[in-house]
């Protein structure tokens, strides 16, 4: 069944092979030079693909257990519903229920993408239109400006873990001490991050059921703008005054200057787990300018 629900997300993309074995990996980069980890308990997955799929298949479980696919029809899932704490990879804290807000992510870092800025968040529906969501839990905004003030991506596992990429600033003492203590796979997974992009993903807090975030309708440019849209830009036009004390007519044409460069604080590129760019035919991109 082709799915088009605007509470549809992209989730965990999990490699299933013909035998039904299961794994993950950061990325195909990562995972050409040994960064391939096996789902030791797949909770059915494999099993479930394999009886579709015979020769296996790439799927996306969500949070909900949903499991996403392509076919030349578009985007499908399966009937079957899974259980993501089911799950295990060793030696990751898939649960997280040892992580406190702004110690290091030490898990997967796959999943829900999404993107904020200016106290607005959004992402791509499963049909790859950019969508608002409704409303912004108070817990989640206080992580966000705590951690993430300037925007940029955060992801949601299908753990219900919710992780931010951050540049370096202090710490909590006890993320300094949970780096000594890692595994060597989970410092392997953080040095992935650290050879792309010179950042550390930091842990936000657990995704509540009881938040119950919806995604807005994606906005139709090949409709007529409507009044709400209207009075939006008029709002914001309203913010470019007009200087009165110049004026074209009256003066003598003088040679254009060139202001100085403002520090406008932009979100910095971000690389999560790599996008398959056949699930999207234009592929998923992984952040939007504030101006965007």
């Amino acid at each position: 069944m082709t799915i088009y629900g605007q509470d549809c997300f992209i989730g965990m993309k999990i490699k299933v092979d013909d035998r039904g074995s299961c794994s993950w990996q950061p990325n195909k980069f990562a995972g050409n030079h040994g960064a391939r980890f096996s789902l030791e308990n797949d909770g059915g997955i494999g099993k479930a693909v394999i009886s579709k799929f015979t020769k296996g298949a790439n799927v996306r479980i969500t949070r909900d257990g949903c499991l996403h696919f392509r076919t030349k029809d578009g985007i499908e899932r399966l009937k079957n519903k899974f259980k993501p704490e089911k799950i295990s990879i060793p030696p990751f804290d898939l649960l997280g229920e040892n992580l406190s807000p702004g110690m290091i992510m030490t898990g997967p870092l796959d999943g829900e993408i999404h993107h904020w800025f200016n106290g607005k968040v959004w992402t791509r529906n499963i049909l790859g239109k950019r969508c608002h969501w409704n409303h912004i839990p108070d817990e989640l905004l206080s992580a966000l400006e705590r951690f993430k003030p300037e925007g940029g991506s955060f992801v949601i596992t299908c753990w219900g873990n919710i992780a931010a990429l951050i540049q370096p600033k202090p710490l909590p003492p006890e993320a300094r001490e949970q780096w000594s203590k890692l595994a060597e796979e989970e410092k392997r997974l953080l040095q992935i991050k650290q050879k792309s992009i010179q950042m550390l993903p930091i842990f936000l807090g657990k995704f509540s059921s009881e938040w119950q975030i919806m995604l807005e309708n994606p906005v139709d440019y090949s409709l007529p703008i409507t009044n709400a849209e209207m009075n939006e830009m008029e709002d914001f036009l309203s913010k470019y005054g007009v200087n009165e004390k110049s004026s074209p007519s009256k003066t003598k044409e003088q040679p254009e200057t060139i202001p100085e460069e403002t520090s406008e604080v932009i979100p910095e590129q971000e690389e999560w787990a790599e996008e398959d760019e056949s699930f999207f035919e234009a592929g998923l991109e992984l952040l939007y300018s504030p101006g965007e």
